[in-house]
């Protein structure tokens, strides 16, 4: 089969809605027999796929992904995934189409495919798609999804610099956090008080990337600490911030407290929380 014939067969079959999008529909499940269809042709030596039935492929599975029924992307067929990760290799996906593929983490191995001139484009969306709410993001046992395989094709296949450390500090993944301290530990990349300020606002998260820093030069003052107060409010962070930098405790600091994100959102129900990190502050101010 030429690539124009291949194109033609796909274009026909997508014509018809997959039983996946609808319990209605009676054309089977069109993206597994275009995956299969797919997969045969890159399975041949020098498949060479033209650019539009990647992206007619992309197009077609990735946006059917929000509907009542869940869609294609949710479903996450073995053999999509091997399309996938061949195709993200040859042709990679628009921004778009990662910006679906994202909310899935089954398809996390297909970035490992990408190349470090390609995987770039995509951090902003990785971040700001999932890493950056990663303590959020749970399975359907209610425990936390496993961000290590995208992690892990982030940082393994890219050329990494400062600005992508500064957005990738601001992430909310113990995992991810120990992998930057890691890199921050032996880098030959300025590091910055930004780094530090990203850091302090991401804690308990950070908190391996805040020691990291420290042991390179980076130092505390007390905008962090009240930076560490101001969001998460985490208690031990903030007895931490307080001990490494040897920082005196003003009431800018139980203020920024006050109006953390913590408190504000959970002050009915995590009242214990609050006080613990109140305690914290006051226990130092008091010695």
């Amino acid at each position: 089969m030429n690539n124009q014939d291949l194109l033609t067969q796909l274009k026909q079959l997508f014509k018809n809605s997959c039983q996946h999008t609808s319990s209605w529909n009676h054309h089977g499940y069109t993206c597994i027999t275009a995956a299969d269809i797919l997969n045969k042709k890159l399975d041949k030596k020098n498949p060479n796929i033209p650019n539009d039935v990647a992206t007619l492929f992309y197009d077609n599975f990735g946006n059917k992904g929000y509907n009542y029924y869940g869609g294609c992307a949710r479903v996450g067929n073995r053999t999509v995934i091997e399309v996938l990760q061949k195709l993200f290799a040859l042709h990679p996906p628009s921004v778009k189409v990662v910006a679906e593929f994202i909310e899935y983490e089954i398809y996390d191995k297909c970035y490992k495919s990408l190349s470090k001139e390609n995987i770039k484009q995509y951090i902003d969306i990785f971040v700001n798609n999932r890493l950056k709410y990663a303590h959020l993001f749970l399975d359907i046992n209610g425990k936390l999804i496993d961000d290590s395989e995208l992690i892990n094709a982030i940082l393994d296949n890219i050329d990494i610099d400062a600005t992508i450390i500064t957005k990738l500090i601001g992430c909310t993944s113990y995992y991810l956090a120990e992998r930057l301290a890691a890199i921050i530990d032996k880098t030959t990349i300025e590091l910055t008080q930004e780094m530090m300020v990203v850091a302090c606002k991401n804690l308990p998260f950070a908190g391996k990337i805040v020691q990291a820093l420290l042991s390179r030069g980076i130092q505390l003052c007390p905008v962090h600490l009240e930076y560490a107060c101001s969001f998460y409010a985490d208690p031990k962070s903030i007895d931490f911030v307080i001990n490494a930098g040897k920082l005196e405790i003003t009431s800018k600091h139980f203020k920024a407290l006050i109006k953390s994100v913590t408190y504000n959102q959970q002050k009915f129900i995590n009242y214990n929380y609050y006080r613990a990190s109140a305690d914290t502050i006051y226990s130092v101010m008091k010695s």
